[in-house]
């Protein structure tokens, strides 16, 4: 059983080597390593966080407290309580105004102030009011939020399809995965229900 145990653990640890050594970063040196995104993989030490290229470079320090990946050429961050986003070289993209953070997608990103969501658009306009207690990446032109029920939003901030399900799923192939009265169904992208 020794045996079986040491050979499984040395596989699992070649395996790890293999894969760190395919990225080209010393994993050793991170407590972390997260996929590559946009060119640039996210990193963590202790409980700082910061990003290395391809070849294990240090491009932008540890220095957060908390960061997101790459998506659509800027990352949120958290720095001195805040999250904002930063581009590839660190600048600040733009500021750092929320509680929590998450990535763009489709142009827009949800973001928290408080224990209330909302999005914002590339620009970092605020397209809605904060009210939502979930809001989730865009796919396929629609938000899926939470306010006791689920529903979505389009990019304007309009529910176009109203908060009166007990579960919700991504729209996908232009159908979402709803549940209503215990029942699982799919929609269209306006909540008609697809036979």
């Amino acid at each position: 059983m020794k045996k079986y145990l040491l050979t499984v653990l040395l596989a699992v640890g070649s395996y790890v080597m293999l894969f760190s050594q395919h990225k080209g970063i010393d994993s050793s040196k991170y407590d972390h390593v997260w996929d590559e995104s946009e060119g640039l993989y996210r990193v963590r030490r202790g409980s700082l966080f910061g990003f290395v290229d391809k070849d294990g470079r240090e491009v932008l320090p540890l220095k957060y407290y908390f960061a997101y990946d790459f998506s659509e050429g800027v990352a949120a961050v958290r720095y001195d309580g805040k999250f904002g986003f930063i581009d590839k070289e660190g600048r600040e993209a733009l500021p750092f105004l929320y509680d929590d953070g998450a990535v763009f997608s489709e142009g827009m990103c949800a973001v928290n102030v408080g224990i209330v969501w909302s999005y914002i658009n590339r620009e970092g306009r605020l397209m809605m009011n904060y009210k939502y207690t979930h809001a989730y990446p865009f796919k396929e032109g629609r938000g899926r939020v939470r306010f006791g029920k689920w529903g979505f939003v389009d990019k304007e901030g309009k529910e176009i399809v109203p908060l009166v399900y007990e579960a919700a799923e991504d729209y996908k192939d232009g159908k979402a995965h709803v549940k209503k009265n215990g029942e699982w169904f799919y929609i269209d992208y306006n909540g008609n229900r697809i036979e």
